[in-house]
């Protein structure tokens, strides 16, 4: 029986995972799995006795480290402009990011009932947008809360949830509700804070702000 090569194995993972990396749509994700994958090859560059792999990628790690310290301590720039369903700019934002809105939201079209709107900017760029249901329960169902794959990375999910929240507050919004048809969009409202009780995911507004 041949002999597992366990040194190649170690170098197919060291690719596998860096090329798993060019394939994230988001940023910080990219970066995080990319020094992991950076990582891997100079350990394997160090046992295969190949110092200049070793030190390339030794280099990409530091990169990244570097790279992933500004993202999370450099001050990001957001902000937030209220609209109405019938803005041009966001029906504009929601044709031209259908298909992967309706991956997170299958079930989404714009209704009468949909009386809040925002469009969250980030850096000046548009980040994402968010549409919701107010009843006059002070309860206000999440209809769309979409940010582009680029933004992904729960600041700007916290800067509206959390930073921002009064903007439901002053609505008399007391109850944010959401669903979630995709384990992605499910462990982003965990991530955010809110809560499950069966089907819906529940964010009170009256609770001590869990950001702060």
């Amino acid at each position: 029986m041949e002999t597992i090569n366990w040194l190649e194995l170690f170098g197919y993972l060291a690719s596998i995972t860096t090329a798993i990396s060019l394939m994230m749509s988001s940023v910080l994700k990219l970066r995080w799995i990319n020094m992991i994958g950076s990582t891997l090859f100079t350990v394997y560059g160090l046992l295969i006795g190949a110092m200049p792999v070793a030190a390339l990628n030794c280099f990409i790690v530091g990169v990244n480290i570097w790279f992933l310290w500004k993202m999370h301590h450099e001050k990001q720039h957001f902000s937030l402009l209220e609209t109405n369903t019938q803005d041009v700019l966001l029906n504009e934002f929601i044709r031209s990011n259908r298909a992967e809105i309706e991956k997170f939201f299958p079930q989404f079209g714009i209704s009468e009932s949909d009386n809040f709107a925002l469009i969250i900017h980030r850096d000046f760029s548009i980040a994402g947008i968010f549409i919701g249901s107010q009843n006059d329960r002070g309860e206000l169902h999440i209809k769309l809360d979409y940010v582009l794959p680029r933004f992904r990375d729960l600041m700007p999910g916290k800067f509206l949830f959390h930073d921002n929240r009064t903007i439901f507050q002053n609505k008399g919004i007391t109850e944010l509700l959401s669903q979630a048809k995709h384990p992605s969009h499910a462990d982003y409202l965990r991530k955010i804070g809110f809560q499950k009780k069966e089907e819906i995911y529940l964010l009170p507004l009256t609770t001590p702000n869990p950001g702060k």
